[in-house]
């Protein structure tokens, strides 16, 4: 149960509250540890799966936290987003799109491992997995990036964000 892919998975869980913690505060330093942070989540993403199948620890734990601890960090961002008014009127519908898609992704990985479907040496299931965490911890760093770079140029709105509701600037 406790190995060294679980240990990195359950440190990813710990740091997202930190992470977004930090990014309610409207001083660039504090951000920019929050973006360090998180791209550390993101490493130890890519390490737990690797260090997992490598020293041959892949555990049942590890199947199942991996995948919430990514839903975890998606759904964080988009969170701190809104509360910072960068995420409202109009554009809460992509963010509930991209909740929705985390969803079903995590329901049809579980329904195609049910069903053992294999493609070569991977999984169906676990290709899944891989491609839908590549593509949203990608647009999770550059969040987390924007967010951090506009602490230091936006005084306009007592939380950071633009008041306007804009993403991006």
């Amino acid at each position: 149960m406790t190995n060294i892919a679980n240990v990195l998975t359950l440190s990813r869980i710990a740091a997202i509250p930190l992470i977004a913690a930090l990014l309610f505060f409207n001083e660039p330093l504090l951000r920019w540890i929050a973006f360090i942070l998180f791209a550390v989540a993101c490493i130890t993403d890519f390490f737990d799966g690797y260090i997992a199948r490598r020293m041959d620890q892949v555990s049942a734990l590890g199947r199942f936290l991996d995948p919430i601890a990514d839903k975890l960090v998606v759904a964080a961002i988009l969170m701190v987003m809104t509360a910072h008014g960068q995420i409202s009127g109009w554009v809460v519908l992509p963010a509930l799109i991209i909740l929705c898609r985390e969803i079903l992704v995590s329901g049809l990985r579980e329904y195609l491992a049910e069903l053992k479907v294999r493609t070569g040496d991977a999984s169906a299931a676990d290709l899944l997995a891989e491609l839908s965490g590549a593509d949203l911890s990608a647009a999770d760093r550059a969040t987390v990036l924007e967010l951090a770079a506009e602490a230091g140029g936006n005084d306009r709105h007592p939380a950071g964000g633009d008041p306007s509701g804009s993403v991006g600037t």
